[in-house]
């Protein structure tokens, strides 16, 4: 019934795998199996926080004790904002918009309608990204 309707869902940060880390810190690479119950809420139903399976890598169940499943779902939404602030938020907003503030600035006038318009929202742009 889920698969047909659509409503099972995997997250899978592979990605992260084998990421170093400074000062002894940890990132894990999760899987996560969601499903999205009858009042459409995305539900996690399981996680993995490492890509291989073995003993020592079990994968967590909202049945497994409280604490147990929240802190498999704490390392998992760390993973899931690794990713995010990495990947999608300074690799495709910053980074990505940096060379066309650039271009902007060289190549159209201040009185340029477009200027006008990007101009505020490249402001402190190259200076975060520095």
């Amino acid at each position: 019934y889920c698969l047909d309707k659509k409503r099972i869902y995997i997250v899978d940060f592979k990605i992260l795998e084998d990421i170093e880390c400074t000062n002894n810190r940890k990132l894990c690479a999760p899987i996560g199996l969601f499903y999205v119950n009858n009042r459409q809420k995305f539900m996690p139903i399981a996680i993995q926080l490492n890509q291989t399976p073995s003993d020592s890598n079990p994968i967590f169940l909202p049945s497994d004790p409280e604490y147990t499943w929240m802190l498999a779902k704490m390392w998992f939404n760390n993973s899931d904002s690794c990713y995010h602030q990495s990947a999608v938020h300074l690799g495709s907003t910053h980074l990505t918009l940096e060379f066309v503030a650039v271009v902007t600035h060289r190549q159209l006038s201040p009185s340029h309608p477009l200027f006008r318009l990007l101009v505020p929202h490249f402001l402190y742009l190259i200076a975060i990204n520095t």
